[in-house]
């Protein structure tokens, strides 16, 4: 469960609009270094997922093993990159406070 499931139910009553639509609103009317500096992070964390599969198997799996990946819109996926949205906006935010 998602630490911000909660929020899901009537997301466009407390946020206006989408998860989504608010990170993109959030990143674009941000500072250009603390935007570019979460996305570094982001693609570094993507990173490091990617090289602990590779620790399982090897490099051509993990491809193949992403590509054939069921990325249906199952309500878990939803909810897993909405919280992902959520936190990554919370730290734009956080670091334009600072």
């Amino acid at each position: 469960m998602s630490k911000y499931d909660a929020l899901f139910e009537y997301e466009n009553d407390i946020f206006g609009g989408t998860p989504l639509s608010k990170f993109y609103d959030i990143a674009r009317q941000s500072s250009d270094d603390v935007v570019k500096t979460q996305f570094e992070f982001i693609a570094k964390k993507f990173a490091k997922l990617e090289m602990e599969l590779s620790k399982l198997t090897s490099d051509d799996n993990v491809e193949k093993l992403l590509k054939s990946a069921n990325f249906d819109e199952t309500k878990e996926l939803n909810n897993k990159a909405k919280s992902l949205l959520l936190e990554w906006t919370g730290d734009i935010v956080m670091r334009l406070d600072s």
